[in-house]
């Protein structure tokens, strides 16, 4: 379906005039998605056959069961770090003090670094598996996402947007955590500079974020 989506986008609108998205599939077994997107095959007149790199999966059991976030709490080091961030810059609670759903959220945007990363040409290693990559320094990242702030930005939104949409949110024009209401599920125009800028400070944040975890930025 997701492949047909693609399809649908690049082939049967105007592709150039939209703004291509990308398909997240939920794939429990992970080895043979992983193949798939791997690898572009495309009929004669350039239709998607069997994968695009556009095609991203989440809800893997083979990634969420693994033993660096099961016993390690890499993840959690990670979403630690990134409420860490948020509670200094905007004087939030600590990571002990925080509800559940807010924990859950700190994770999920932990989880979607890579996707984020995979935009600029990037991607996190695990610290001692850097040996055969080519590093990247603070100041090359910096430098990469400067010119792609704003878009990585709205992807940001949107995944925050989606986090809470599927966790019962709804949009109203004043806030209420008790009804699970908030004036920031809109659109990125809708939004104030102060909220846009949130959504720039987390990618900003995001090689601070691997160190917690025990990662490092590495070229694909």
């Amino acid at each position: 379906m997701g492949l047909n989506i693609i399809n649908h986008y690049k082939y049967q609108l105007n592709y150039d005039e939209i703004q291509m998205p990308i398909i997240a599939i939920k794939a429990i077994k992970q080895q043979a998605l992983a193949k798939a997107i791997s690898t572009i095959e495309r009929d004669k007149q350039g239709i998607v056959t069997k994968s695009d790199p556009l095609l991203t999966q989440f809800a893997s059991h083979e990634s969420i069961c693994s033993i660096d976030v099961v016993i390690n709490e890499r993840l959690d080091n990670m979403a630690k770090a990134v409420n860490d961030y948020y509670a200094k810059r905007y004087n939030g609670s600590k990571w002990k003090d925080l509800t559940m759903f807010h924990k859950e959220s700190s994770r999920a945007n932990a989880e979607h670094i890579n996707t984020k990363l995979y935009l600029l040409g990037l991607k996190a290693v695990e610290t001692q598996n850097t040996a055969t990559h080519e590093g990247v320094s603070k100041e090359k990242y910096e430098e990469l996402l400067v010119e792609n702030i704003e878009l990585l930005s709205k992807v940001e939104h949107l995944r925050w947007n989606a986090f809470h949409y599927l966790n019962g949110w709804k949009y109203a024009t004043e806030r209420d955590n008790n009804k699970k209401f908030h004036n920031c599920l809109t659109e990125w125009d809708n939004l104030s500079e102060k909220d846009k800028q949130k959504d720039r400070d987390t990618l900003i944040n995001i090689p601070q974020i691997l160190e917690e975890g025990g990662y490092q930025l590495v070229k694909i």
